[in-house]
């Protein structure tokens, strides 16, 4: 997860607000990390080097818990909860951080001069606080998106919240289900933090803090990625998160295999190397400064003494050891003896401790209750003429109270040691966390300056001479962590294994099985989509990806056969509509024909015809107005006869469509001049020959707009503006007339309607702007639609 999160960091360009969430869960991971490390490394080395690692651990997890924490304040961009709260926020965990790194370093140096000094209880509150914070910030963030997606003011919103942190199947959408699933993995840490704290504080057992712990990591770390991978929007791949998750998921199997095997296999543990019953191992000085290790006469004196507590005894005599005299001991009920000051278990792990000791039989023993039948249990001190005796008799284990212990420390004025094993259970369980539940080793040790031990068995390596200020030491807990090893060694090798495979093997699988025919299948559907339906749909595989392959490669064939029968559909649809078009035109040009007959040959005859009925009559009472009358009927007739052959004309289509437009409206100008009194202006900008659909509908506007406007709108003035070129071309009718309402249509005029349906026919477009008292102005537009470079844009105007 660290190295994920940085290499996002170090190769992805994205926003501030992206980065630095980014940076956040860098050194979340980081510290996390950092501090799971060095606590396996504090555990799987040697004790004596673990004690040196084990102060660093703080640090780390402070700088873990620091990076979450700014990571929940500032999960929703672009300000989080406040921009000086974050400054405070970040301000108070680098002071956090830094009291964790004095700390260590005073920690680190005491270890360094034999003294093993733990974290202060106190200095736990700020994680659990930290944590619970996270708490509050997650609540607020799903407050803020609750509210803005239900438009909900903040403190309902709230209520919202709590309901659906409370009853989980409450549906949630984007940054409303992210809070709420980042809330629920806080709890994970929050849970953590405080039993770390009443571990600290005795409430709760050393034993159980470190299962919770571990459990309540491993279900943080699981949660963070499985809530990150699902809710946060990113650019990672559906392989990512496969990978992810599943390599989540295999480690959370194998740390639950790993406590099931464990505990199994510790419960089978059985040291061969502790002391036996009724045995004896005698210490003797030589005058080289060393000690002659060998097994003695078994001897254990039934005359105790007096019943002691733990703490310091005055010798009666003075006492040699390692060419040191001492006149009191501290006696610890544990099987320790110290020469400087009370031994502590801390301390005994770290290289021996700090000071000349004798581990006689070290492990945490309590006195019975007193019964009927059962010998006195104690510690118990006696003085003699040569010697002095400590005895543990009959205790009981502190954690097994079916473990009973008696032993004997004899100390001689001479400088020899004497340890008698009475009773030893011989079948002792030890614990992974505790190393006093059992006997953690027997020996003596010289002071710290210039500490040599050699660790030996004293079942099997006695006798044993050690040299000048050399200790010897028969460390069992050491044989019980050699013994896990084998267990958890192998465990170790696998897991390091499986996530090699996880993470080298998996991918090129996904690659082969998932990403390939994925890419593969959305290549297709792209130029599908793109309109190449006869694009092959490749099957890899014959799994749920070829199966949609399969399905989208048919309904490409059957949407392809459509478009085909779509096609001779539209084809004999086309035919028909030109046939029907045809039709129409003919209609148009019938109905135009009879609205020009009826409008000029029809009435120049009406009145010819009705001058002519007058005649006779006319003639016989005024001849001169009767000659009149026949010159009116001639000049009328030559008019019929004149609209007859303009009628004709405009029927020769073929003429037109090879003359250019301007040539054919500066004729049209000519003749409605010739006809009406108007004073019309044509403009041409440029003159073409259009394709003859197109000229012959735009002479028929320009034809049809003039006649209008002379004709129906009284227009005094006419402008016409004509420019045109082979692809593209503009009309423009623009008089001082009556105008009229173009919201409102007549029944009976349809020559506006023409106009819209003749410039339609060629694809192009009509625009009529007129007002009551304010004239009329018509606009056609047409430009070739196969023309990529053009479009009504780029006409001129």
């Amino acid at each position: 997860m660290a190295n994920y999160f940085l290499y996002r960091l170090v190769t992805q360009r994205n926003s501030w607000q992206e980065t630095r969430s980014t940076g956040f869960l860098v050194l979340t991971t980081v510290g996390s990390s950092g501090s799971t490390s060095l606590q396996l490394l504090a555990i799987s080395l040697h004790p004596s080097l673990g004690h040196l690692i084990l102060p660093w651990v703080g640090p780390a997890g402070a700088a873990g818990m620091a990076g979450f924490l700014l990571f929940a304040y500032y999960f929703h961009p672009p300000s989080g909860l406040g921009k000086w709260g974050g400054i405070v926020l970040a301000v108070l965990l680098a002071a956090l951080v830094c009291l964790e790194l004095l700390i260590a370093v005073d920690r680190w140096v005491l270890v360094r001069e034999g003294v093993v000094e733990f974290r202060e209880a106190w200095v736990d509150i700020p994680f659990a606080a930290a944590f619970g914070l996270s708490f509050l910030f997650f609540i607020a963030h799903l407050a803020r998106a609750i509210a803005r997606q239900r438009h909900k003011p903040l403190w309902i919103a709230l209520l919202f919240a709590v309901g659906a942190i409370v009853w989980p199947r409450v549906k949630l959408t984007g940054d409303a289900a992210a809070a709420r699933a980042f809330f629920y993995v806080s709890a994970m840490p929050l849970l953590l933090a405080v039993s770390l704290l009443l571990r600290s504080y005795g409430v709760i057992d050393w034993l159980w803090a470190e299962v919770l712990a571990c459990w309540l990591f491993l279900f943080a770390v699981a949660g963070f990625v499985l809530a990150y991978l699902n809710y946060v929007p990113e650019q990672s791949s559906f392989r990512i998160k496969v990978i992810g998750i599943t390599m989540v998921t295999v480690l959370s199997i194998l740390c639950g295999i790993s406590w099931v095997f464990g505990a199994v296999y510790i419960d089978g543990y059985k040291n061969p190397h502790l002391p036996q019953d009724q045995t004896a191992i005698q210490f003797v000085p030589d005058p080289d400064g060393g000690y002659l290790v060998a097994p003695a006469e078994y001897r254990f004196h039934s005359d105790l003494g007096d019943k002691i507590a733990d703490g310091e005894v005055v010798l009666p005599e003075a006492f040699q050891f390692f060419g040191a005299i001492y006149r009191s001991a501290f006696v610890s009920r544990d099987g320790v003896v110290g020469f400087e000051q009370m031994p502590l278990w801390r301390d005994f792990d770290n290289r021996f401790g700090p000071q000349p000791v004798i581990y006689a039989l070290t492990t945490s023993l309590v006195a019975p209750e007193v019964g009927q039948g059962t010998a006195p249990g104690g510690l118990f001190y006696k003085e003699n003429p040569d010697h002095v005796a400590f005895t543990w008799n009959n205790m009981t284990s502190a954690y097994r109270l079916h473990d009973r212990y008696s032993f004997q420390l004899r100390l001689y004025y001479d400088g020899d040691i004497e340890l008698v094993f009475k009773d030893v259970p011989q079948r002792v369980s030890p614990d992974v966390y505790r190393a006093d539940v059992t006997p953690m080793m027997i020996g003596i040790v010289p002071g710290f300056e210039g500490r040599r031990m050699s660790e030996i068995r004293f079942s099997e390596n006695l006798p044993h001479q050690t040299a000048q200020n050399q200790g010897v030491i028969d460390y069992h807990r050491l044989d019980f962590l050699t013994y896990l090893d084998r267990i958890y060694g192998p465990i170790a090798l696998f897991i390091l294994i499986a996530s090699l495979i996880i993470l080298i093997i998996l991918p090129r699988f996904f690659r082969i099985n998932l990403d390939l025919p994925l890419k593969r299948l959305i290549s297709s559907v792209q130029q599908i989509m793109d309109g190449k339906l006869s694009t092959e749909v490749g099957v890899s595989h014959r799994d749920e990806i070829g199966f949609l392959a399969t399905s989208f490669r048919k309904m490409a064939v059957a949407q392809q056969d459509l478009i085909a029968s779509l096609e001779d559909k539209v084809v004999k649809r086309t035919s028909e509509v030109t046939e029907y078009a045809v039709k129409n035109a003919r209609l148009e040009e019938r109905n135009r024909l009879s609205w020009d007959l009826h409008d000029a040959v029809s009435q120049t005859l009406f009145s010819a015809n009705l001058i002519a009925s007058n005649l006779p009559d006319l003639l016989q009472k005024d001849p001169e107005r009767g000659i009149g009358a026949l010159a009116d009927i001639q000049r009328l007739n030559k008019k019929a006869l004149a609209e007859m052959r303009q009628m004709l004309l405009y029927l020769r289509e073929d003429k037109r469509a090879q003359t250019p437009m301007g040539l054919l409206l500066q004729k049209l100008v000519g003749e409605i001049e010739g006809k009406f009194p108007v004073d019309i202006s044509l403009q041409i900008d440029g003159d073409a020959v259009l394709p003859e659909v197109v000229q012959l509908n735009f002479y028929r506007i320009a034809q049809e707009s003039m006649t209008n406007a002379t004709k129906h709108a009284g227009a005094g003035r006419v402008d016409v503006l004509f420019d045109g070129m082979a692809k593209k071309a503009m009309l423009t009718v623009r008089d001082d007339g009556k105008g009229f309402d173009t919201s409102i249509r007549k029944s009976g005029h349809m020559g506006l309607q023409i106009m819209r349906e003749r410039i339609a026919d060629v694809g192009g477009t009509l625009d009529i702007v007129s007002a009551p008292g304010a004239g009329c102005q018509v606009t056609a537009i047409w430009y070739d639609p196969t023309e990529d470079d053009q479009t009504p844009a780029q006409i001129p105007l």
